[in-house]
Order: C-alpha cells, then sequence, then structure tokens
C-alpha cells in the first residue's frame, strides 16, 4: 500500500520538475553567478552573526542589567 503511494509520489513529482525548470530558468545565470554565490554566502553569514549578536544582546541585558534593575530606578524614574 505505501509503495503505490510512493510511486504515486514519485510520478508526480518527475513531472513538476520540468515545470520549474521552465518557470525558472532565466534566474539560474542570476543565482549560479559567482559573484551572486558570494553575496549569498555574504548575506548568510551576516544573518547568522546578527542572530548570535542578537542573542547575546539578551543574554547580556538577562544576567547583568536586569538583575540590578533596582540600582538603576532613580534614573529611570
Amino acid at each position: 500500500m505505501s509503495d503505490a503511494r510512493d510511486d504515486e509520489l514519485r510520478s508526480e513529482l518527475r513531472a513538476l520538475r520540468p515545470a520549474l525548470y521552465h518557470r525558472f530558468h532565466r534566474l539560474l545565470p542570476f543565482v549560479a553567478h559567482p559573484v551572486a554565490r558570494w553575496l549569498w554566502a555574504v548575506l548568510g553569514w551576516t544573518l547568522v552573526a546578527g542572530f548570535f549578536t542578537f542573542c547575546g544582546l539578551i543574554l547580556f541585558l538577562r544576567y547583568s542589567v536586569l538583575p540590578n534593575i533596582e540600582a538603576h530606578r532613580p534614573r529611570l524614574e
């Protein structure tokens, strides 16, 4: 029973691949160009660095600023 469903799914995917290729083949030179690949890599590493910076900021606030918030109350008010 499962094998029949797997075969049906594979045949649907085989039919989908040419349709997707014909829709997106014009983007391939822009995506596969070495400069574009470099830009994607820089963007990816920038997002990773931004994520860890944000996490570090949250941890800094959680463990150093918020426990001492009572000491800063007069300046905040």
